[in-house]
This record gives structure tokens, C-alpha cells and sequence, in this order.
């Protein structure tokens, strides 16, 4: 992952679970070792000289102790330059912790606190009006703290403005996680060479960010280019991750909203060409979450105008297809028919605004939604309609009312 200088909510939003995208494509691959053979032939040998041969140079600066050979991390970086087509224009820096230090790294600075409690208060009222979780704001950014830094949470990150990686050392994670997870990170530090990566996260308006539409594509094309070179070299090494389904203590609808950047970033990247293809899109991102899901760059959203509030405006926006989603399928991170169904949903969004309120008693968020079509905006209520008659983990006041073009869906959870 890439890590942005300030850590605002929209920060903590790009932290996801590399290592539980780092799968193999074919799991039932294995690697056997050959028995020995023996002669029946009698043979001499001459005693062996014997003389060490010279260490590699590192082709990288490291600040900590590696694990694994330097020959083996100079075979990943010219893996990367081959896969990627440019060569890294100075020595990476690669910072290796113990995990105590790495995991304290990761924790957000005090003089920041205030401002990243607030804006997760904005997504506590945002959960809790689609009946996915009942947190205050300060409860809710407890538990994202403690699962970033926890195994299930960071991998590793990339700092773009001092150009350097981070990652754990191999005794809590092993040396398959740890190699695989340093292609990841060395991909973001090849791409902050050759692109302003820093300029690029710095500039995301917090607000566009506010429910994914505006960030989401930064995420799907830097994480999509990293996760497609890991899913690679993954491949040529036979390394295989099959990581247990933990209990998380953050809401499904975080996870599952923190994780569609990296599979379906990957399948994007590779979709218009790899890695080696993709380098302008570090220039020039797709215009929308819609773009990335379903190949379409030049489809631009229409404008929708925004539906009335019925209290205190806490942020407004647009959703977009992966807003779609998590808002229809966030109840859970399994693949599911509601999922997929969500995702089909999506395929039919044209455009959208919302708004997110809260009154002393409830929290609500309200949506106009067009879709490309009569019949995608018929499909999209349709969704929109077996969502509002679905259980909720938390009680949720549910209306759908198509009226003409423009769908209006209302959800509102009680405080407390």
C-alpha cells in the first residue's frame, strides 16, 4: 500500500489486507523434490577447492536486517524493472522492523487525533444509517487503529514523500508474506520515482473521499499495478498465502470497502494491458469507481442533483458504483449472491448524489441515483428493494421511491 502524509480518515480508508490478495491463481499447484540418483559405476573425484564466492551488491539501501538473501532482493527488483518495463532510477530504500516498531508506526500522532475522530464520527453516522454497525466515532477509529496494526491489517506501505518502504520482519509473518509482500512495496517505490506519487495522494480532496468515489481510483490503479506484479511474481515462485478468516473487530462494510481496490485494481491493470501498459494511468486516473469495474474511462457520470436533508448536513458527495456496493452488500466480506448482485447492480449506475445528516436521534443518509439506462435504473431499484427488505444487523429505517428517472433511497438508523 501506499501511505498518504496526512492521516485523515480517507488515510486510514487506503489501508487493506495485502497479504490476503497475495494467493496464488492455481492452489492445488505443488512442487516435489526429485530422490536422489545413485551409480552403480565406481567413480574418483578430485578433493573440491573450495573458495567463497563474493556477496552480491545490494541494489538497494536498507536501514534494519533482512531475512532473506540480497541476491533474492535484487532478483525481485529486476523482476519488477522486466514486468514493469522501467528501472528504478536510484537504490529503494527499504526500512526493515521488528513488529512492535512497525506496528508503532502506525499509529496515528496525537496532534492528529481530534481531526481523524472527527471524520470517523462522519463514517460511525454513515454505518449506522445502513444498518451495518452501531459505533460512536471515536469507538469506530478505535477499532480501525487496532486493526491496522494488527496482522490481519498493514502489510507493509510505501511513504512517498521520503521515498522510503516499510515492512515487518519475517517472524511475524514468515519469509513467503514477507518476500511477497516487498514486490508490493517495491512496485509503489519504482512508480513514486517515475511519478509524482506524493503529489498525487496530497491533492485528493477529503471530501471527494468521503465515500470512495474520489479516491478509489488513485487506489485501484497504484494498488492494481503492485497487486499484478505480486500476483506474478507469486506465481514464478509458487508462493501460496492461505490466510484464516479472522474475526474482525471493524465493521464487513470497512473491509469489504478497503479491499476492492486490490483485486479489482489487478484485474483492471491487467485488463488494459499489465503493468508494462499501464503507466499513463499514474498520469491520468479513470474519471470514476465505475471506470475501474467495468473498463469504462471515458464514461463520465451525470450530474444528479442532490436530495434534501432533513437535519444537519455532515457530508455530501457522490456515492459511485463501489458507494453502490458497499451500500448493498456491506453487511458481509464473503462472496455472496447479495454481492454479486451489487456488483451487477453497479454495472447499470450512471451517476449519483448523496447527503449524510444526523439529528439527535438518528442518523440518515439519502441518495438520487440514475442509472445508464431505463432498464439499468429498473434493475438498480430492484437491488435497492431487496436491501430494504433485508435484515440489518442494526435497526435501519429503509425506503426506495423511483420516480421517473431518478431513484431516491433513503436508509436512518437510531442513535443509541
Amino acid at each position: 500500500m501506499t501511505k498518504r502524509p496526512t492521516t485523515l480518515l480517507a488515510a486510514l480508508l487506503s489501508l487493506a489486507l495485502a497479504a490476503g490478495a497475495c494467493t496464488s491463481d492455481d492452489p492445488e499447484t505443488a512442487t516435489t523434490e526429485a530422490a536422489p540418483t545413485t551409480s552403480a559405476i565406481p567413480t574418483t573425484t578430485e578433493a573440491p577447492t573450495t573458495s567463497e564466492a563474493a556477496p552480491a551488491e545490494p541494489n538497494f539501501e536498507l536501514q534494519g536486517e533482512l531475512p532473506v538473501d540480497t541476491a533474492d532482493v535484487n532478483a525481485m527488483i529486476e523482476f519488477i524493472e522486466t514486468e514493469t518495463g522501467r528501472a528504478f532510477l536510484r537504490p529503494p530504500v527499504l526500512v526493515v522492523q521488528d513488529a512492535e516498531t512497525f506496528a508503532a508506526g502506525l499509529v496515528v500522532p496525537d496532534d492528529e487525533r481530534a481531526e481523524v475522530e472527527e471524520e470517523a464520527q462522519i463514517l460511525a453516522h454513515t454505518y449506522r444509517a445502513l444498518g451495518y454497525a452501531d459505533q460512536s466515532g471515536t469507538e469506530l477509529f478505535a477499532d480501525i487503529e487496532s486493526f491496522m496494526t494488527s496482522p490481519e491489517g498493514i502489510a507493509g506501505y510505501y511513504d512517498p514523500d521520503a521515498d522510503e518502504l516499510y515492512v515487518p520482519d519475517a517472524g511475524a509473518v514468515g519469509i513467503d508474506q514477507f518476500r511477497s509482500v516487498l514486490v508490493h512495496e517495491l512496485v509503489h517505490a519504482l512508480d513514486g520515482q517515475h511519478t509524482d506519487l506524493a503529489g498525487t495522494l496530497n491533492g485528493l480532496d477529503d471530501e471527494a473521499d468521503a465515500f470512495f468515489d474520489g479516491l478509489f481510483p488513485v487506489r485501484a490503479v497504484t494498488e492494481g499495478r503492485a497487486q499484478s506484479v505480486q500476483n506474478s511474481y507469486n506465481r514464478q515462485e509458487n508462493i501460496r498465502l492461505f490466510l484464516d478468516s479472522p474475526e474482525f473487530t471493524v465493521p464487513d462494510a470497512y473491509v469489504l470497502s478497503v479491499a476492492l481496490p486490490y483485486g479489482i485494481g489487478a484485474a483492471y491493470i491487467d485488463a488494459e494491458g499489465g503493468p508494462e501498459a499501464t503507466w499513463d494511468l499514474l498520469d491520468d486516473f479513470p474519471v470514476s469507481s465505475e471506470s475501474v469495474l467495468f473498463g469504462r474511462s471515458d464514461d463520465l457520470p451525470a450530474v444528479v442533483d442532490p436530495p434534501a436533508a432533513d437535519g444537519e448536513v455532515l457530508a455530501d458527495g457522490q456515492l459511485g458504483a463501489t458507494g453502490l456496493i458497499v451500500w448493498l452488500a456491506g453487511d458481509t466480506v464473503d462472496p455472496t449472491p447479495e454481492l454479486n448482485a451489487a456488483v451487477m447492480a453497479a454495472d447499470g449506475w450512471g451517476g449519483d448524489s448523496y447527503v449524510l445528516w444526523a439529528t439527535e436521534t438518528q442518523s440518515c443518509l439519502r441518495a438520487n441515483i440514475v442509472g445508464d439506462t431505463d432498464v439499468d435504473l429498473a434493475e438498480i431499484a430492484a437491488s435497492f428493494e431487496g436491501w430494504r427488505t433485508a435484515e440489518s444487523a442494526v435497526p435501519s429505517d429503509r425506503s426506495v421511491t423511483l420516480d421517473g428517472e431518478v431513484l431516491t433511497v433513503t436508509a436512518c438508523g437510531q442513535i443509541g
